[in-house]
């Protein structure tokens, strides 16, 4: 009989202190868009001149799901993208197998889980894609506390 792992058996957790990141992409309505939104950043990215880094941003607030570009103070918005500030805050970074997303969001949609971790679901919470995550089979999720 195989004993299934809970998700807190193979996550890595930390808390960090985050400043606040401006990010200019694209907006969508949901999950659903999410993968329209990477390929019109990957193809538009270079419309953003004052991009800081070649990371994505996969960004869910309160107003909708957007794919974005880090960037510094100053620059254009260009046509068709939005820009929005994920705010300096304290987070609980969860990091984990991507293959265990189902079961980080199945863990997390459950109130008992969301006070377990202090986490403030109203807030903006984030996730970088970089070189030494996701193509290696691995996600970070900045995930905002109460504080």
């Amino acid at each position: 009989m195989e004993i299934k792992a809970s998700i807190e058996d193979l996550m890595q957790v930390k808390k960090m202190q985050v400043d606040a990141i401006k990010a200019i992409g694209f907006r969508g309505a949901g999950p659903q868009d999410e993968e329209k939104l990477f390929a019109n950043l990957r193809y538009r990215k270079n419309e953003i001149s004052h991009r800081i880094n070649d990371y994505e941003y996969l960004i869910i607030s309160p107003h909708g799901l957007y794919v974005a570009a880090a960037v510094s103070e100053q620059g254009n918005i260009p046509a068709g993208m939005e820009q929005i500030t994920i705010p300096a805050d304290t987070y609980q970074v969860f990091r984990f197998d991507e293959k265990y997303i189902g079961d980080f969001w199945d863990f997390f949609c459950n109130p008992s889980a969301q006070v377990k971790y202090n986490l403030n679901v109203d807030k903006i919470r984030f996730e970088i894609f970089k070189e030494d995550l996701q193509p290696q089979g691995v996600t970070e999720i900045y995930f905002p506390t109460n504080g």
